[in-house]
């Protein structure tokens, strides 16, 4: 059988804005583009950005790996919070639209 993929998002996440940043923990915010988006993934890694992205008709989890980089959120939440980081380290993030779930899902990369 062949599964079809839901539509790409046609615009990526507007916005992604870092606030109330602790030893250990921050919030990470997004702004959704105007058109309709089913959530965002996000990638962190600790001292570079991340270079690997998620591959379409994949469902990550949180915790999940995705080349170097960590998922350190899926859905459609305006925004999260991260926990458990190790002080004194630098982190990065990507942050990448989808459309659909499961074998469906369309990331804009």
């Amino acid at each position: 059988s062949v599964t079809t993929l839901s539509a790409e998002p046609v615009e990526p996440v507007l916005t992604v804005d870092f606030s109330a940043v602790g030893t250990t923990t921050l919030t990470l915010s997004v702004t959704l583009p105007p058109a309709t988006v089913d959530g965002y993934l996000v990638i962190r890694k600790a001292g570079s950005r991340p270079t690997d992205v998620p591959q379409d008709g994949v469902t990550y989890a949180k915790g999940n790996n995705v080349g170097e980089g960590t998922i350190a959120y899926v859905g459609n939440d305006l925004s999260f919070v991260e926990q458990d980081l190790t002080a004194g380290t630098t982190y990065f993030y990507a942050v990448y639209a989808y459309n659909g779930n499961g074998t469906t899902t369309n990331y804009l990369v």
